[in-house]
């Protein structure tokens, strides 16, 4: 332990000696304790913070990753010989956008799978016929092959 001393409000000084008193612990003890506390909690509140601020990078980064493989994909589609390419692009670019709004991608949905895309449909797309959905899904497939690549 390393001793200092403090000046302190006389109204806040006998708060302290009454906290004391009924815990039958010395003003130093309360206070350290007190202080230990605080620290505790500073401590976690700053690696939640850090956590937070990392995932938000994290975020970022992919995000700029699918917009540079999107800003690439009709050239793909009119390689690989697709006819509708702008409604093939328009389903993956909503799709990006709806992923990128999310505040929970991480690393792993930084893969994109059918099982995201499916989310997709559910949370963003809840309004279209299950015939509108699958062909959804069917311009989709080239997307996630696309991603491979």
């Amino acid at each position: 332990m390393v001793e200092i001393s403090i000046k302190l409000p006389e109204n806040l000084a006998k708060w302290l000696k009454k906290i004391a008193d009924d815990r039958g612990e010395t003003i130093d003890e309360v206070i350290a304790w007190t202080l230990g506390t605080v620290y505790n909690l500073y401590d976690r509140w700053t690696v939640a913070l850090e956590r937070r601020q990392r995932k938000e990078t994290l975020r970022l980064q992919l995000g700029e990753r699918l917009k540079e493989k999107l800003a690439k994909y009709k050239e793909y589609l009119k390689s690989q010989g697709y006819v509708k390419i702008d409604d093939y692009y328009r389903v993956a670019e909503e799709f990006v956008e709806w992923l990128l709004n999310k505040k929970w991608l991480s690393e792993s949905e930084g893969h994109v799978s059918m099982e995201t895309f499916e989310k997709f449909l559910g949370e963003g797309k809840q309004n279209l016929s299950s015939s509108t959905k699958r062909t959804y899904r069917s311009w989709f497939r080239p997307f996630l092959k696309f991603l491979e690549t």
